[in-house]
């Protein structure tokens, strides 16, 4: 039997198709493998991980409770122990307002980025309890500052013992009134857990050991300036028989003699007040005579616990809670308290 030329060419011409179809199959048969390639992409490098794969540097997320001058001291303390480590750098994330969710939701972020140790200063202790939990879960170890939350995970707390702190000014502003008057407090905050514990600091020693000094308001300034002028005002105009003014944080204690200071109060020179903090404000407060003694923390030594209990847990130490004191300032030691 004889092979005709151009049948033989279209037989295997067909050959070459077919095989060509089935390795083209072959291929389709591969090509989730580019697939599952992509999914790694999806997770975008971080600003903290693109700095540890620079440096190999551990990166810390530092987040207060809000931006504010208190929290200067705290800068600096991070700093100077940042300085004496090597390897180790920082990231400081404040919420733009004094709204909690926004800082769960920086907490998250930070999470997410993969960062090797959070401090955190909480807004309000419950918001942040999940979060934190969170935190723990993916290995990343959370210390407080400044305020607390004792019911999540976090390892440790570096601070005022607030309730504490509290209960000293009431003994302050109690051995100035001889135990009896009409009392305001005023605070930054209605729902930040430290200004809170204060207040149950102040309420708790009134209630256990001066019985005739009585409670009559609590005011916040939402750690706004301008409304603590207002609000204090408003207040002294409301309790014109007002004997005495607990401010549990750092705007109030500027606003107070800012106010006392106008002549439409020259009649209330008598009223004793008691701060917090020592901003410059406060202590020109406390030379020109409008406020009596302030609560002096020390939010330096919190910036240094911070980084070097972020350290100890990410090289195998360990890290306990440090209560970083207060100091009484009046006018006797303003001048050498520090």
């Amino acid at each position: 039997m004889r092979f005709h030329p151009n049948k033989l060419f279209v037989s295997i011409s067909l050959l070459l198709l077919v095989a060509l179809v089935f390795s083209g199959c072959g291929q389709q048969a591969k090509t989730p493998a580019p697939q599952a390639a992509e999914a790694p992409a999806a997770v975008e490098p971080t600003a903290a991980t693109e700095a540890k794969a620079a440096t190999g540097n551990l990166v810390f997320g530092v987040v207060p409770k809000i931006t504010h001058p208190f929290y200067d001291e705290v800068l600096a303390g991070l700093e100077e122990k940042t300085a004496q480590l090597t390897g180790v750098e920082y990231q400081w994330i404040a919420p733009p307002t004094g709204n909690p969710a926004e800082q769960v939701q920086i907490l998250e972020d930070l999470i997410n980025k993969g960062i090797d140790g959070i401090a955190l200063a909480p807004l309000e202790a419950a918001s942040v309890e999940p979060v934190i939990a969170q935190a723990t879960a993916a290995g990343i170890p959370v210390v407080t500052f400044d305020s607390d939350a004792p019911n999540s995970k976090r390892v440790a707390y570096y601070g005022t013992d607030n309730r504490a702190a509290g209960g000293q000014q009431a003994e302050v502003i109690a051995e100035a009134l001889g135990g009896k008057g009409k009392v305001a407090i005023v605070t930054g905050s209605l729902v930040m857990a430290n200004l809170n514990e204060r207040i149950e600091g102040v309420k708790q020693v009134m209630a256990e050991k001066y019985p005739d000094i009585e409670l009559v308001d609590t005011i916040a300034t939402d750690d706004d300036f301008a409304k603590g002028l207002d609000v204090c005002e408003a207040m002294l105009r409301a309790h014109p028989d007002l004997d005495g003014v607990i401010n549990v944080s750092m705007t109030g204690s500027v606003a107070m003699p800012k106010v006392l200071a106008d002549p439409a109060f020259s009649d209330r020179g008598d009223l004793v007040v008691v701060g917090f903090d020592d901003f410059e404000d406060t202590l020109k407060g406390i030379r020109d005579g409008y406020i009596l003694a302030t609560l002096v923390q020390r939010p330096k030594q919190m910036g240094v616990y911070v980084i070097e209990g972020l350290y100890n847990l990410n090289t195998g130490g360990a890290a306990e809670s440090i209560d970083t004191g207060i100091t009484v300032v009046t006018l006797d030691n303003i001048d050498t308290y520090k």
